[in-house]
């Protein structure tokens, strides 16, 4: 996924405890490592796009509590089922998220039209669905045309 979003206008900041993934880093990403991972959360400008793939449940469900109560996300998305999406938002709303911040949490993530497993067809659903939202974010900044009727 990094790879690919590489190629994109994007800024990556890939955070992860497992220096061995750091091998192959694409040109401009920065790579952190850091105890807490939930420092970057906090640390992230405001419109910062959030994917959460990490390989411990508590984990994700830490990073989405910390994203979604900062509130000022672009994107917010964590890899996983329907059913890890319906346990997280019903503990999520136990801890005091709204319902508002958490119908923008996409989980699980990727465009929903691509279903395969295998690695590459999980990157490039999501990279998809990043290179939708910010499509809309960009559309949504042009100025409209002036429309005008003759009667």
């Amino acid at each position: 996924l990094v790879n690919l979003l590489s190629t994109l206008p994007c800024h990556i900041r890939w955070i992860d405890s497992r220096p061995d993934q750091f091998a192959h880093v694409p040109p401009g990403v920065l790579t952190l490592q850091p105890e807490d991972p939930l420092d970057c959360v906090a640390q992230a400008a405001p419109d910062s796009y959030f994917i959460i793939m990490t390989h411990h449940h508590p984990l994700d469900f830490d990073l989405c509590e910390a994203v979604l109560k900062r509130g000022d996300f672009r994107y917010a998305g964590v890899i996983g089922s329907q059913t890890k999406a319906q346990r997280f938002r019903y503990r999520l709303e136990g801890k005091g998220v709204n319902s508002a911040l958490l119908s923008r949490l996409r989980c699980p993530i990727g465009l929903p039209e691509v279903t395969g497993k295998l690695p590459a067809e999980i990157a490039i659903a999501v990279a998809g669905e990043i290179i939708s939202v910010y499509q809309q974010q960009l559309a949504q900044r042009q100025p409209q045309p002036a429309l005008s009727q003759a009667g």
